[in-house]
Formats: structure tokens, sequence, C-alpha cells
């Protein structure tokens, strides 16, 4: 399928034309035009008479310039006694727009299937708005071809060969392409979130990018750009030594326990606990670490009301806020300020993130 650009950068329209090649005895010749899959198929130009010249220029100057629309033309020829041919189909094609959006993809989950195999899900985020659906671009390092295989993606489209954008090692990699289902069919979804789970080789490296479509055939059709590239290399799981989160490989400062009682805190050095928080903060939670001295004001208006105003001492140093904390091993009783302190979150899975993983 052709992509057509209607609108030239100067603003003025672009037609689309074409020539019909006669028989000696056609007499009339037809060209309609069918908007979308299912439009109903309209005359846009005709001829007749018994000398029509071939081949027979014919243009259609009206051409919908909305993004992504499809266009079929077919052509009907009646011959010196008046009988009609079929409408044969001469060429669709697809109006072009807006560049196609650019899908952003997330690094690939690698599991195990329900018999061990080797699976990698790939989630990728995108505008859906011209896209019809989407390409997935593979390669292997070692492979020719990464035998990608998922209930969400097509057979290999084409010849390997297409070559993804990255280096590594001094190689370009050459990809294998897929393609999804259309968007928002069964089990695929709107978006703009998008997954396919597919069987990767075990022990091979693999790239992967996405890349938006429009509608038509493979190599015949509007293309975006790619996304970025990911690799991932699939290893049979071991067995764990133990549930111990391990920490990141960073330096930490000197860990406290928290293990005092709530009855020896002192003014100022805590608790510490996490809370809900009202739905006018831009977060859904946070962990008390401070707390202040308000003061108030009372300011009258009018014969007789007044309101009440609470605020913090603005020649107070915000630091001096936080809570303090009681050193282990230290026996004088005094406590040491709390900064400087890192604080990790750990997802627990559930019944609305049921895909949770720790960060």
């Amino acid at each position: 399928m052709a992509v057509h650009e209607p609108v030239r950068p100067d603003g003025t329209l672009v037609g689309v034309n074409g020539t019909i090649n006669l028989t000696p005895d056609a007499r009339e010749w037809r060209v309609y035009r069918r908007v979308g899959h299912d439009g109903p198929q309209t005359l846009i130009a005709k001829d007749e008479g018994p000398n029509l010249p071939t081949p027979a220029p014919w243009t259609d100057d009206s051409v919908p310039a909305a993004p992504g629309t499809i266009i079929c033309y077919y052509l009907q020829i009646f011959d010196q006694n008046g009988n009609p041919s079929p409408r044969v189909l001469v060429k669709c094609i697809t109006i072009a727009g807006r560049t196609m959006p650019v899908p952003m993809l997330s690094e690939a989950s690698l599991q195990s299937g329900p018999n061990g195999e080797a699976m990698a899900k790939l989630t990728w985020f995108c505008d859906p708005v011209g896209a019809e659906r989407f390409e997935l671009l593979a390669a292997a390092e070692a492979a020719v071809d990464p035998e990608l295989v998922g209930s969400q993606i097509s057979a290999r489209l084409g010849e390997v060969g297409t070559t993804l954008p990255i280096e590594l090692d001094g190689k370009a990699w050459d990809a294998a392409i897929y393609q999804t289902p259309r968007v928002a069919t069964t089990g695929f979804g709107p978006g703009p979130s998008f997954t396919v789970t597919v069987r990767i080789s075990v022990g091979q490296r693999l790239a992967f990018a996405i890349r938006a479509v429009g509608d038509g055939v493979f190599d015949d059709r509007q293309t975006g750009g790619l996304s970025n590239v990911i690799s991932a290399n699939w290893a049979a799981p071991g067995t764990p030594s133990s549930s111990v989160i391990p920490w990141p490989a960073r330096p930490l400062p000197n860990l406290q326990t928290g293990s005092i009682p709530v009855a020896d805190f002192q003014p100022g050095s805590g608790p510490y606990f996490a809370t809900e928080l009202p739905s006018y903060y831009d977060a859904a939670g946070g962990i008390i670490m401070g707390g202040y001295d308000m003061q108030a004001e009372t300011i009258s208006y009018g014969a007789s009301n007044s309101v009440e105003l609470w605020f913090v001492d603005p020649n107070v140093d915000p630091m001096a806020g936080l809570f303090r904390y009681h050193p282990q091993g230290r026996t004088d009783g005094e406590s040491e300020p709390l900064t400087a302190f890192v604080v990790y979150r750990y997802q627990v899975p559930n019944a609305e993130f049921a895909d949770a993983v720790p960060n």
C-alpha cells in the first residue's frame, strides 16, 4: 500500500492520478473511489465515446486529507454494446500525516514459561494515535534468526536483514521483524501501554526494538521511528540462597535498627513512621521525619468576625525541625542529626499491581 502526501510544503493540494490502457472495443470507462475499509464506492472520473484515447488519463483532485485515511480506487469499462466489466481494484493508498509516534521500550522482564521455557515480557509506551499496529525488531548476537514465538506476534516478516541502529562490540545487528495485532483488539489493548510475551532462546544475547506502523502490508506501509534498543540474555534461574534482598552496590551511611522503645524517645527524636498523605499533596504517602512548633495568629475582620491562622515561624531553620536519632553504642544519651540518610522502597505485589517488582 502506497503512502500519499496530500499537501505540498507550500500548502497546495496534491491529487491522485493514473492512466488506463483501453482495448479497441471500449466505449466508456469509470473510476470509483472508496474511503476506509467499508465505505461506498463513489464515481470520481469517467469518459465515453467511440474514439477514446489510450492510455486514458484520470485524476482525483479531492483526496481526503485526514492522516491515516485509506483510499482505494476501482476501474470499470463498458464495451460497444454497453456491457460492463466487473469493478477491478487498481490501487489502495494511505494518506500520510503527522510523524508516527515513537515508542519507549522498557527493559525486558525475563521469565520461565509453564514448562520451564525461556520467555521475555516486552512492555512499551506509545501514543496510539496514528498507529495501526507495531513491528517488533529482534536480533541475536550469535545467530542469524532469533526465532521468536508468541501468541501476540506474527511469524517472521520477510528475511532477516533490517539493521538495528545499535552497535555491540563494533558489530551491527541484523534484525528479524514481527508484527503485533492491531491496536485496541482483544488481548492487545488500546494503549498507551502495550505488552507482548515471546519465547526466546536460552543463553543467547538478544536485542529488541519497537516501531509504530500504519495500515497496510509489511514493507508497503507508513512506519515510525525506532524505539530505544534494549538487550537481554535469559539464563536458567538458580536456587535462591536466601530471601534477603541485596542492597545496591553504593556507599551507605551507618545503619540503625530503630529498635528503641517508643517510651524512650525524647522530644525531637521520632518516632519515624509511614503515613498516607492527604489528597492535596503531590504524593500518595510519606515518612514522618520531623516536626515544627506552629504559631497562631488571630485576624479580625468585619464587626465581629475573626479567623485563626497557623504557620511556621519563618525565623526558624527548617533543618532544625528534623528528628534526631540515638546512635547505637553511645552511652551518654546524646542524639545526632538525622542527615544524611537513605530511604529504600520495597514493592509488594497485590491485587492492583500484580507485576510489582522490588526497587
